[in-house]
């Protein structure tokens, strides 16, 4: 079942890449909003160790698709923000309960790393006024995220793990071109980008986490 669910997300996000070139913006946000239930049920069906916080955070990235589809509203945008905002947080623990432990070299360059990211973040993407405190807080989030998955990729030093810093790195990678672009212009080839990186990343990050079991000892 769980093998049914899997081909279900790769057949979708291969139809919603390319009606991002070939197609319209109202099927467009269809198979946007499809995108990640099937992931939840590769999740429910395949998880060694279910979390019940690594399935709400694919719901609230669920929620955030729905929300950015309507992206340029910034009510939207802000709420689609904190939805994603909230996943991350989730994501963290999760990744940790699996890591069985707190590498201090990686805890020193969270500490030294993350308020500089966040300012970096906001010098590159540039925010309008009433957004810039939103993108920093959000900035510093997700680079958490992805020094928690760097943090498991170290503890486990297998495939599994490997997955989920790959899928933390394309988050880094398809978030900052989206709060890049959302102030500027998005093109095809740009939205193209985002969510070729962003669906790397979900499935990457669920894969890893369905497949792990906690460290003995």
């Amino acid at each position: 079942m769980e093998i049914f669910a899997l081909g279900l997300f790769c057949i979708l996000g291969i139809l919603h890449l390319a009606l991002i070139l070939w197609g319209g913006p109202r099927i467009q946000g269809i198979t946007k909003a499809l995108l990640l239930p099937p992931l939840a049920w590769y999740y429910l069906s395949a998880a060694e160790n279910f979390l019940v916080i690594v399935l709400l955070a694919v719901i609230l990235g669920w929620i955030g698709d729905i929300l950015l589809i309507k992206i340029q509203e910034e009510a939207f945008f802000k709420a689609g923000l904190a939805s994603f905002l909230l996943g991350h947080l989730l994501y963290i623990p999760a990744m940790f309960f699996f890591a069985g432990e707190v590498s201090a070299p990686v805890l020193i360059i969270a500490l030294i790393l993350t308020p500089l990211f966040g300012i970096l973040i906001l010098g590159l993407i540039k925010p309008n006024k009433a957004m810039r405190l939103p993108v920093f807080i959000y900035g510093i989030i997700i680079e958490l995220m992805g020094l928690s998955a760097f943090q498991l990729m170290l503890a486990r030093q297998d495939i599994w793990g490997l997955l989920v810093f790959i899928g933390g790195l394309c988050f880094l990678i398809s978030d900052f071109i989206l709060g890049y672009f959302t102030f500027r212009t998005i093109s095809k080839k740009v939205s193209f980008c985002i969510m070729l990186f962003y669906m790397l990343a979900q499935g990457s990050i669920i894969i890893g986490l369905a497949n792990l079991s906690p460290l003995s000892g």
